[in-house]
């Protein structure tokens, strides 16, 4: 039997979000993963957990108290005040040689897993999203603190928080863990978006930071050198708005609303090109990009803003442009719209890039390594 390997995620919730712990007991793992039982979110109500398909890791639901995605503590997305109730009583129960935190240091779910960790003896590997240095309120800076200095290594989504961890004090050892997708499932059909092609997709929440608004005003802005229409998946508060904003600029739209995980694939699959226009803000800007990595999964080329992280990861993909202005954005577009071919060539370049570094067993190998090696220091 392998390493008893606990994972506390609240993002386990959605069945989708198990695939890396799944690889993790693919490999040979003894993996357990503790998710809430239900979580309220922002979207799509309270999503009740739901086991991965086909998975060997267990499942393991815990009631929570406060905390889901939704706004709290004077801006703080709920999720970090997420408290598992009988955490301490399941993780006995598991008896791991180590505990992976999948969530932000200065969480309460982190300082809950320090505190049984450390009354063990027992090595965690905490997680970091947080790629913009910013003013959290009591208690969240000094659990965090307490949480690096207890931690023997961590994993990030981007090179950004690795250096904001380097410069909070950090010094265990670091791997990456992106986001990742399982090839096969982008392998499929296409469903029909009743659109005039060529289709542009936008996946995402609705919101001003994702830059929908301004995608569709660059649509409208080379409407008559490259005609398209836009196929929208998700939504958010402004989704009225925008559709007024195609309307107003005789933009083809199709808005699908917010739909189930399961069900991205065959829509992106549905696209001719995917654009990521997401807009920084003083206190957010995109930790990795997973729109990307999935479009490109689908052999589907992206255009994506310069915000945070979007660079970085297409350009590990090679599946796609950057647009650094809205000018850019619009010459991007009329590039790929009117040129079938160069669409093909990035989307296939695009597809070998996520083959090659973003699934879930290559993610599962280096996370493998990682928490063997606390666990060795350890003993």
């Amino acid at each position: 039997m392998g390493q008893r390997i606990a994972v506390i995620s609240h993002a386990a919730v959605i069945a989708a979000n198990q695939e890396p712990f799944a690889a993790l007991a693919a490999a040979g793992a003894d993996v357990t993963v503790i998710a809430p039982r239900s979580l309220a979110t922002d979207l799509r109500g309270r999503v009740h957990l739901e086991a991965l398909r086909g998975s060997n890791a267990r499942i393991i639901g815990l009631p929570v108290l406060l905390g889901g995605y939704r706004r709290w503590l004077g801006g703080q997305r709920g999720i970090h005040v997420i408290v598992y109730q009988r955490l301490a009583k399941a993780l006995d129960a598991i008896r791991p040689d180590v505990v992976f935190l999948e969530e932000e240091p200065y969480s309460f779910a982190a300082l809950q897993t320090m505190l049984w960790c450390r009354s063990r003896r027992m090595p965690f590997v905490v997680h970091q999203n947080q790629n913009l240095k910013r003013r959290l309120p009591p208690p969240f800076p000094m659990i965090g603190a307490q949480v690096l200095r207890a931690a023997a290594g961590a994993t990030v989504r981007n090179r950004s928080a690795e250096r904001l961890l380097r410069a909070q004090g950090f010094k265990g050892p670091i791997i990456d863990f992106p986001h990742a997708v399982d090839a096969a499932r982008y392998a499929i059909d296409g469903n029909d978006p009743s659109l005039t092609r060529p289709v542009v997709g936008f996946v995402g929440r609705l919101v001003p930071e994702k830059g929908l608004c301004e995608l569709i005003e660059a649509l409208g802005a080379v409407r008559a050198q490259a005609p398209a229409s836009l196929l929208v998946v998700g939504d958010g508060p402004q989704r009225v708005e925008c559709e007024a904003r195609a309307h107003r600029a005789l933009v083809p739209a199709r808005f699908l609303g917010a739909i189930a995980h399961d069900a991205v694939p065959a829509w992106i699959r549905a696209m001719d090109l995917v654009v990521v226009p997401s807009q920084p803000t003083a206190t957010w800007t995109e930790q990795f990009g997973r729109v990307p990595i999935e479009a490109n999964a689908a052999g589907v080329p992206v255009i994506v803003s310069d915000a945070g992280e979007l660079p970085a990861t297409v350009e590990a993909t090679g599946g796609g442009l950057i647009a650094a202005s809205g000018e850019e954005l619009q010459r991007h577009l009329v590039t790929l719209l009117t040129d079938a071919d160069a669409r093909t060539r990035l989307g296939d370049t695009g597809r070998t890039g996520v083959r090659e570094r973003f699934t879930h067993r290559a993610i599962a190998r280096a996370l493998l390594e990682l928490l063997a090696s606390v666990r060795a220091v350890r003993t």
